[in-house]
């Protein structure tokens, strides 16, 4: 996808756009942008005061017997009770890749019920399952962030969403460099913030669960990943505006290569 037909770029033509008087144009962005899914076209709806809609779909409470009482669906049942996460993902997503898309979702809802909010997430992306919003973003281990995020200054909301997108709710998740847990805390991170904070338990350290505190008592983690948004938004407004500034009526100067 060319940049300028991305979310992003479209929503921030339009901000720049407006603040020049061209109102009509701006506007026109909007309207597009907003029958779309997704953070950019929620913002657009919320610029032009319109509500935003979207669709939300959702798998019958009730999944086949076929999919959930056959041999693929009790192994990954024992080994989610043993809390051998890894090892069920892989069965499961032997499970989800061979199913239809119907059934793909029914499996995702069943995950869902079951609080395997992981494989619930698998699920959805394997059948490509972008409107089951419920199942794609489950509220999950949502008494252990009320628990930590009670009384600091990280809305609970906020510190969900990095677990979401770090995780995707895989509590025994490891990246290459060995970022761990449902927030992806790298070790060291967690050694020095268990200290400055005088978090309880040596496992604290080590724990999938117990990095949550951890992790939402990173000095300045929020301010940091806002920043870090902000500093993103503005490059990107500073190439519009290097774009439309060349295409106004009278200059002579082509758009830089990068706005094209």
């Amino acid at each position: 996808m060319e940049a300028k037909e991305k979310d992003e770029w479209r929503y921030w033509q339009a901000d720049l756009l407006m603040e020049r008087g061209r109102d009509d144009e701006a506007k026109e962005i909007l309207h597009t942008l907003m029958q779309q899914r997704g953070f950019y076209p929620m913002a657009a709806a919320q610029r032009l005061g319109e509500e935003y809609t979207f669709r939300i779909d959702k798998a019958p409470a009730n999944a086949n017997p076929a999919l959930t009482q056959g041999p693929e669906m009790a192994r990954v049942r024992e080994l989610m009770y043993w809390n051998m996460d890894n090892t069920a993902r892989s069965e499961w997503a032997n499970l989800v890749t061979s199913r239809t898309t119907d059934e793909k979702a029914q499996l995702a809802r069943y995950a869902f019920d079951n609080h395997w909010w992981d494989l619930s997430v698998q699920a959805t992306i394997a059948g490509k399952l972008w409107d089951h919003l419920e199942e794609r973003f489950p509220l999950a281990y949502k008494d252990l962030f009320d628990r930590y995020t009670s009384g600091k200054d990280i809305p609970q909301s906020y510190a969900m969403a990095i677990a979401r997108q770090e995780s995707a709710w895989n509590p025994k998740v490891r990246s290459p460099v060995g970022a761990s847990g449902l927030m992806q805390i790298m070790p060291g991170t967690a050694t020095h913030t268990v200290k400055m904070f005088n978090i309880p338990g040596t496992a604290a350290r080590h724990s999938s669960w117990i990095r949550i505190p951890i992790s939402t008592s990173v000095p300045a983690i929020s301010s940091t990943c806002i920043s870090s948004s902000a500093i993103t938004a503005s490059s990107l407004r500073r190439r519009i505006t290097r774009g439309l500034d060349a295409c106004a009526p009278g200059s002579a100067t082509a758009p830089d290569a990068s706005t094209r």
